[in-house]
């Protein structure tokens, strides 16, 4: 961590790039599952891009939502789902037009709700992330989703793949014998 602080100094002029390193490396620190440090780091770049002039409401958004994974992840689900609350206020307060941190908030805010047990909320906080995913996406071939609850590893939130998959044989594959998922197939 000597090189993070050395940096933090280095940038003690430049408070904004401070603040998106310091938010960078609690995301870091957060997916090695060091939540104490990623904690901290995050509630330090969300003062401090509170006190920046200019907008930055987006960049906090997602420090927010981090937060709320980190609550999630020690069983603080009250946190987790205020947290994730905050997130979305700030980006609908100034209408902000980033619907996929927007749907990631919503997600999150959904699994803090499971947490406490309340699941008529967490369902439409998910079915809104849902539909803004949906807008998102574009395809001529319809796109089923079958969402499930179910207990993932580590930091895990949520994951998404195919749900069937056929071995290919032919010379024009890139894998010969390889298992491709059902949309390659």
């Amino acid at each position: 961590d000597n090189g993070r602080l050395r940096i933090g100094q280095a940038l003690k002029e430049q408070p904004a790039a401070r603040a998106r390193f310091m938010a960078t490396m609690g995301e870091i620190y957060m997916e090695l599952g060091l939540l104490d440090e990623a904690s901290n780091l995050l509630k330090d770049a969300l003062a401090l891009q509170a006190s920046l002039p200019g907008d930055h409401d987006e960049e906090r958004a997602k420090g927010l939502e981090f937060l709320s994974r980190i609550a999630w992840e020690r069983g603080q689900y009250d946190r987790a789902s205020a947290e994730a609350e905050r997130a979305i206020q700030l980006l609908n307060q100034h209408g902000h037009d980033n619907p996929q941190l927007l749907a990631q908030a919503l997600s999150a805010k959904g699994w803090g709700l499971v947490g406490q047990g309340n699941y008529d909320e967490a369902e439409a906080a998910f079915q809104y992330a849902v539909d803004i995913w949906s807008g998102l996406l574009t395809s001529n071939v319809t796109i089923a989703i079958d969402a499930v609850g179910e207990d993932l590893p580590g930091l895990t939130l949520g994951s998404a793949g195919a749900t069937t998959a056929y071995i290919l044989n032919g010379s024009t594959l890139p894998l010969d014998g390889g298992i491709y998922p059902v949309a390659l197939a």
